[in-house]
């Protein structure tokens, strides 16, 4: 296309696994795999590059530029838009789809949630998306102990009162010191060889 446009697609811990767009992969249109946690398929031929994920949730925020807010460039947008195309590898290679993963029984989020002890509730439920990294296998094991470990099954009150207490007090924000210090932005360079795409920024 003719005009800047990204997408940037990112994992769950909101690390980004690479940029298709305009200031990264250029102007020409490509084939972009997005592989999840242990994929080790075969990548096709025309595969322009792989994105590779550390978790099976993928998420992509996409932008195209709108140079007005005329008519002519909103449905020239829109056109654009329309081109851009999500599939399965199966609807790509033209084999057989797998059997469809069963639908979770997702949670439904408040924002009050986010700032209380119902956060871990919903965290215990997407750790069931995220394989623990090596580099975190402390940090899950912590957080396993107290029920935390992507079951989906934890409640707040299952806690010892020895715990529970300083937890209901705390925000997400002040339990950070659960997480390690990492950069959580990378900007992998993209490639048709799948192995140069797991470089992690930490």
């Amino acid at each position: 296309m003719d005009r800047y446009y990204v997408l940037p697609f990112h994992d769950l811990d909101t690390t980004y696994v690479g940029f298709v767009g305009a200031r990264t992969t250029g102007q020409e249109a490509g084939d972009y795999l997005i592989a999840g946690p242990g994929w080790k398929g075969t990548v096709p031929d025309r595969i322009t590059g792989v994105l590779r994920a550390d978790t099976h949730l993928v998420g992509c925020v996409g932008r195209t530029y709108l140079a007005g807010m005329s008519e002519t460039d909103v449905q020239d947008v829109r056109t654009l838009q329309e081109r851009y195309r999500l599939q399965p590898l199966s609807a790509y290679t033209g084999q057989d789809a797998p059997a469809p993963a069963a639908e979770p029984a997702w949670p439904i989020w408040r924002e009050e949630v986010g700032t209380n002890i119902e956060f871990f509730t919903v965290l215990d439920f997407l750790l069931g998306f995220f394989p623990v990294l090596p580099a975190q296998k402390d940090l899950g094991e912590r957080l396993a102990a107290l029920g935390i470990d992507g079951a989906g099954t934890f409640e707040p009150g299952g806690l010892r009162p020895e715990v529970r207490a300083p937890w209901r007090r705390a925000s997400p924000r002040a339990a950070s010191s659960w997480w390690p210090s990492w950069t959580p932005l990378r900007t992998p360079a993209l490639s048709s060889a799948p192995e140069r795409n797991w470089a992690r920024t930490t």
